[in-house]
């Protein structure tokens, strides 16, 4: 999940295939990953249609960083 937030974060819209290619994993691992990082870690993970890819919604600071990092390893 932390490597999602990372390509997310600093790549142009990845979409969930881009993702799970990148990180070796199923699709369907990448959409269960990011349905959680959304409901439980509640990060403003959109998906962008017209780009095909997902984004953060509000720009996240140094400490809300540290935060979500936190809160991925309690």
């Amino acid at each position: 999940m932390l490597l999602i937030h990372q390509l997310i974060e600093r790549e142009k819209y990845p979409n969930s295939r881009t993702l799970a290619e990148t990180l070796e994993v199923s699709r369907k691992t990448v959409l269960r990953d990011i349905e959680f990082m959304t409901l439980q870690l509640e990060l403003p993970i959109k998906y962008n249609a017209a780009k095909r890819g997902y984004y953060y919604a509000r720009h996240f600071t140094r400490a809300k960083n540290e935060n979500f990092v936190k809160k991925l390893f309690k």
